[in-house]
Order: C-alpha cells, then structure tokens, then sequence
C-alpha cells in the first residue's frame, strides 16, 4: 500500500525539528520563535482533530491517546517556556520533548493507524488532513471513517 497520508504529519515533524534545532544554534531571528511556536500549535491542534479524534472515536482508545494529550499539553507549556524564556537553553529543552514525543507517533502510533485502516479509508484519512480546520471536526463526526 503506497499510500501515506500520516506523510503530512511527518513533514511537519521534520519542519519543526529543524526549526528548534535552528532556534538552538542562536542564530535565529527574534520573530522566528514566535512562528516556530504558531506552527507547533497548528501541529498539535490538526493532530488532534484528525488521528487523535479518529482513535478515540473510531477504535474507542481514549486511555491510550490520553497520554499523547498529556503531551502534547507539555509540548504547549514548553513553546510558551522558551517564547518568554527563550534562549539556547529553552531551545534545546524544547527539541528534547519534541524528539521525545514525534518519536513515539511515528514509531508506534502512525504505524498502527496505517495498519488499522482500509485503501479507502486511508485515502479519506489523507483527505481530511488536508481540509482546512473549520471542516475537518465536521467530517470526522459526519463520515466515522
């Protein structure tokens, strides 16, 4: 199956990591921290809307997401720490967690969630990472993959 819609999600983990590890160095310009946290955010909440929703919803596993909520707060908590505390420091506290947790989706959870659904529903799950946010809540109620 040469499909992957999680590709979406893995090329902004890709994205953000280079970006945290650019804010690092202390090379960066003062406004990238603030992007680099916008696009953290956006990342957090369409992962949510879309995988997050669909294993709760669709396979019921709300404990086991539970705990990549609890990170993904924690990641939330660590952009807010190192846009007030910024630094090389915050930067780098910051890219560990993210390591940490981009690790555990691509190593466990985007491999049981290609795993876990059909041709046609992976090409609908692809689609819907795609919609932009104001449709995406919608058509996860309406289709339950």
């Amino acid at each position: 199956m040469g499909l992957d819609p999680l590709r979406i999600l893995r090329t902004q983990h890709d994205d953000l990591r280079r970006g945290v590890l650019h804010a690092s160095t202390g090379a960066s310009d003062p406004r990238r921290p603030r992007a680099l946290a916008a696009r953290l955010q956006a990342h957090l909440a369409l992962e949510e809307r879309t995988l997050f929703a669909f294993w709760e919803g669709v396979l019921g596993q709300r404990r086991a997401i539970a705990v990549l909520r609890a990170e993904h707060q924690a990641l939330r908590v660590a952009a807010g720490r190192f846009l007030r505390e910024g630094g090389r420091l915050g930067a780098i506290r910051l890219s560990k967690q993210l390591d940490s947790h981009f690790a555990r989706e691509e190593r466990v959870l985007f491999p049981l969630t290609v795993a876990q659904l059909t041709a046609n529903q992976l090409s609908e799950f692809g689609r819907l990472l795609r919609t932009p946010r104001d449709r995406v809540a919608w058509a996860m109620r309406r289709r339950r993959l």
